[in-house]
């Protein structure tokens, strides 16, 4: 099935609503997309994550757990930017989204790490491999010896090696800077990112910068990615 880009592009606005914080804005961003398309994948796991009581990674904030309420499409402040997306799609002004409940286990109660691995399996399995590997670190730093944890634990860092591989090309490459210094200090780069671009002054490959920056190989192919993706380096 072929998903919607504009509500993608909802399912991202409601992510970001959570990163900062405003769980209920994101709960009703996502609400709003199953009004549209009610076998939204993604839209459907996080709600149910959220409902179950799985804490999606990094952002701060509680989860008002979500209920058969009416969802009603505003241009408010700070909702406009995901909400205006479905403008065109004849959707009526308020939608009746039912309750989503979280399933009851007739067995002993489940530890925090395995919450937390249910919800790195779903990530996991709907490509935010990212998000899924954020919520295995949390359950290893609960329970360091944690199996499943452990075999996701790679499983997610190989996959997003891979990906931002593909984007960086050969690691024989020798990426060089791009842009002029003047340019480069509006991207805001953090320190880590300066530090790996210091190093590419188009004479050393992808795999010697691997060797260079002393930082993790996921997180060197990340950096060089984005600077890649921004337009700021060549390879």
């Amino acid at each position: 099935m072929m998903l919607d880009p504009r509500l993608n592009r909802l399912i991202q606005t409601g992510l970001r609503h959570y990163a900062e914080g405003d769980v209920s804005h994101a709960a009703s961003c996502w609400r709003q997309v199953l009004g549209v398309e009610p076998e939204h994948p993604q839209a459907q796991a996080y709600l149910r994550l959220l409902a179950g009581g799985v804490r999606l990674p990094a952002p701060q904030g509680d989860f008002e757990e979500p209920d058969a309420t009416e969802v009603t499409i505003s241009i408010e402040a700070g909702v406009s930017d995901g909400l205006d997306l479905l403008e065109s799609s004849n959707v009526p002004s308020t939608i009746m989204v039912p309750t989503i409940e979280p399933q009851i286990s007739k067995g002993p109660p489940r530890s925090e790490p395995d919450t937390l691995m249910e919800g790195a399996r779903e990530l996991f399995g709907l490509g935010d491999f990212s998000g899924s590997l954020r919520l295995v670190q949390q359950a290893l730093t609960l329970d360091p010896f944690h199996a499943e944890a452990s075999n996701y634990l790679e499983r997610n860092r190989e996959t997003l090696i891979q990906m931002y591989e593909s984007k960086i090309g050969s690691l024989k490459t020798r990426p060089r800077v791009i842009l002029r210094p003047d340019e480069i200090v509006w991207l805001n780069l953090d320190h880590r990112a300066g530090f790996v671009m210091a190093q590419l002054d188009g004479t050393i490959s992808v795999e010697d910068v691997y060797a260079l920056t002393g930082l993790s190989r996921l997180d060197t192919a990340r950096i060089l990615a984005e600077l890649v993706e921004q337009g700021v380096i060549a390879t």
